[in-house]
């Protein structure tokens, strides 16, 4: 699917953009599976731990993480890293030809995606909600506008306002990087009113739809007051060519994220799923070093 003049105009305009009901649920499925294997994971070594006692394991994927949480006052978790997740489920999904089309019309036709993404189990717990923020906050590096990171948000469950559907502020993309402090959570976010650059709006979401978020545009996510868990992951993607000079890692970043040609007009340039296994191993084993 290539964008229309009149959607990449409303990104152009607002920051963000929905494109709704491009990803089929046999894409999305298995990256599901990835995240109730991981679930299974962290309740079974919870429980040999002696922190619970009750594994809920006939709950639903939907509400199991938040039930176990709860019942054993356990603190929430803003992501799952990519130790956890690592799975081939992922590079098909951040290489599925309908979402790369997408973000090609506003890209370009060379894509890479990054190794930094997350999945995103959102409970009812403040400590899972994130502050109003431009993703450049966290990136520590240049700020000119023509570094271009777009992140492309995926909800694995149908998300509202009543389970923390993200907020944006319209617009506030054209403002460019503004002044941001830490706040006693430790998480960075603007220093003056967000109000002050647009219109704060509410994005409810099914599944199967997708949010490109420009890395300029302020967003947060909302609270969940409900008793099911906000599922949803994450991809950021940059032009092929672009330097590293947006993070503050420099090209270190892509050592200890590792990045790929997810397009291209060329097929030579194509990262294979075995080739950035391959990175993530030697990665770790660099790190673990």
């Amino acid at each position: 699917m290539i964008l229309n003049p009149d959607q990449v105009a409303t990104f152009e305009e607002d920051g963000f953009l929905v494109v709704r009901q491009l990803l089929d649920d046999t894409i999305l499925q298995p990256v599901r599976q990835v995240a109730e294997r991981v679930t299974n994971e962290k309740i079974r070594s919870y429980q040999a731990g002696g922190k619970i006692q009750n594994a809920h394991p006939e709950a639903p994927f939907e509400t199991r993480w938040a039930i176990v949480c709860r019942e054993n006052e356990l603190t929430g978790t803003q992501f799952w890293g990519q130790r956890d997740l690592l799975d081939q489920a992922f590079y098909n999904l951040h290489t599925y030809r309908p979402l790369t089309d997408v973000v090609a019309s506003l890209l370009g036709p060379d894509l890479r995606a990054h190794g930094d993404f997350w999945v995103r189990p959102k409970i009812h717990d403040p400590s899972t909600t994130l502050a109003w923020h431009q993703d450049s906050f966290y990136y520590g590096g240049s700020t000119s506008p023509t570094f271009r990171v777009f992140t492309v948000w995926m909800p694995l469950v149908d998300v509202d306002e009543g389970n923390g559907c993200l907020r944006l502020v319209r617009g506030s993309h054209r403002h460019g990087a503004i002044r941001w402090h830490t706040n006693e959570l430790g998480q960075l976010e603007p220093a003056e009113a967000v109000t002050g650059y647009g219109t704060p709006v509410t994005v409810p979401m099914q599944v199967g739809d997708v949010l490109i978020i420009s890395n300029l545009t302020l967003h947060a996510s909302g609270e969940n007051t409900t008793g099911r868990v906000r599922w949803s992951t994450e991809v950021r993607y940059t032009p092929a060519d672009q330097s590293f000079g947006w993070h503050g890692r420099g090209n270190a970043f892509d050592t200890q994220y590792p990045t790929y040609i997810a397009r291209s007009t060329d097929s030579r340039r194509l990262t294979t799923w075995s080739e950035w296994r391959d990175r993530w191993t030697a990665s770790w084993s660099a790190q673990d070093a």
